[in-house]
């Protein structure tokens, strides 16, 4: 049995009662009032290519900050094509790129930036 749950702004998915994923919701560090972003969607790899990540994306887009933002971002790892792949199937695109830095300063590898706008519906 799968529990959902939204706690403030964080998403937490269990299936019979062990942690199977999560993401968060944030306003976005941009100039646009009405921005969002998703954070740090993760699954637990026991639980990937069973629906997870999209039942967390679906949830998340579906929460009253997402579902009314003029435009939402994540920062996918470049190398992660699997989850490109859901956030495209949900109208999310890639607009640019920036390296992903550790709390050292040292630069470990790259994340792209996707976007989704207001006029793209939510589901797959």
């Amino acid at each position: 049995m799968q529990n959902i749950k939204i706690r403030s702004r964080t998403i937490l998915c269990a299936l019979c009662r062990v942690p199977a994923g999560c993401c968060a919701v944030h306003a976005a560090h941009s100039v646009a009032v009405n921005d969002q972003e998703v954070r740090r969607l993760y699954v637990a790899a026991a639980f990937q290519n069973q629906g997870i990540g999209t039942l967390l994306l679906q949830t998340a887009l579906e929460h009253p900050h997402l579902r009314d933002a003029d435009r939402i971002f994540l920062d996918v790892w470049a190398q992660n094509r699997g989850a490109q792949r859901l956030y495209e199937r949900f109208g999310f695109v890639v607009v640019g790129e920036r390296p992903f830095v550790v709390e050292s300063g040292a630069e470990t590898s790259c994340d792209l930036i996707m976007l989704r706008r207001a006029d793209r519906s939510a589901g797959i």
